[in-house]
């Protein structure tokens, strides 16, 4: 009995396999058209990386398939396609559908490259708050066939941001390094004007992180706005003062050089003029020793009156 049910049952098998089409193929290469933004963000979960367009901008996404497509049974025989359109499905719950008009011809091993878009909704209709997936299918008919099959891809990650959170976020990954320097930047700034301008530039950046962190992105731009204009403020005055300050101390510096240099040449001239006067002196006493010692010659030997 049991042999007669595994019987029955690889009959059946055989015969689904018979009467099925197997596609191979699949959507090679996928991407995402001049978004807004790709990059973590610290938003969403774990700082998640993101491909995000702005809400009521335009999307596009560009692909390519190969037709591998075999029909079975066996022998696998490669077969050309009609491609008869694409469609794109988001997970806030809305398709977008391209038709072609007249269906794309795909020969055997021929490779094409599709590009179809549309514009983001507002995030009222795709929230912001979390992160989206999509599945694309690009339909086709084989060759012969009457049924529409298709390729997939499917992804996720994909981000819809209102304004004021793409811009929150522009501004947090332009000051985001800095601002985890340590020592504080402002702790080794020279200049106190541009020292107290980049602690305020601190506390705002806290200030608006704290607001984005949960998803406040209004206030969260206001203050970071803020925060990226104190930092730009108070690099400029530490650049003005800074290099003044540097040029007053290198000034000083050459100033004590000279003045050092000065005092050195004139201790050596000094020294010189000493050690001139010295041997002038020496001479002048080695010549009347010598006279000295003539004069005495002299009346050694000076002859005696008769």
């Amino acid at each position: 009995m049991l042999r007669k049910i595994a019987t029955i049952i690889s009959i059946a098998m055989l015969l689904f396999l018979f009467t099925t089409q197997i596609t191979l193929a699949d959507i090679e290469h996928f991407n995402w058209i001049n978004p807004a933004y790709v990059g973590p963000d610290p938003y969403y979960p774990g700082g998640a990386t993101i491909i995000a367009y702005k809400e009521g901008t335009p999307w596009n996404i560009s692909l390519s398939v190969k037709n591998d497509y075999r029909q079975t049974p066996p022998p696998a025989i490669p077969k050309a396609v009609n491609v008869t359109g694409i469609k794109v499905y988001f997970d806030w719950g809305k398709w977008y559908n391209y038709t072609f008009g007249t269906p794309i011809k795909m020969e055997i091993e021929e490779v094409k490259v599709f590009q179809v878009g549309n514009v983001t909704p507002m995030v009222s209709e795709a929230p912001e708050t979390w992160l989206h997936e999509y599945w694309v299918y690009v339909e086709y008919i084989p060759e012969g066939g009457v049924e529409v099959e298709y390729w997939d891809w499917h992804g996720g990650n994909f981000a819809v941001l209102s304004e004021n959170h793409l811009v929150a976020l522009i501004l947090y990954n332009k000051m985001s390094t800095i601002m985890k320097v340590q020592p504080p930047l402002w702790y080794m700034i020279n200049v106190t004007q541009a020292r107290v301008l980049m602690i305020q530039s601190s506390i705002k950046f806290t200030e608006g992180m704290s607001y984005y962190s949960v998803g406040i992105f209004s206030t969260a731009r206001t203050s970071l706005e803020s925060a990226s204009s104190f930092f730009d403020e108070a690099l400029s005055i530490w650049d003005e003062k800074g290099t003044a300050l540097e040029d007053a101390v290198a000034e000083r510096e050459s100033a004590e050089a000279n003045y050092y240099n000065a005092l050195a040449d004139s201790t050596r001239k000094g020294a010189d003029a000493a050690v001139i006067n010295s041997y002038g002196l020496l001479f002048f006493g080695l010549g009347w020793i010598i006279i000295g010692i003539g004069l005495i010659g002299y009346v050694v030997r000076k002859p005696k009156a008769a």
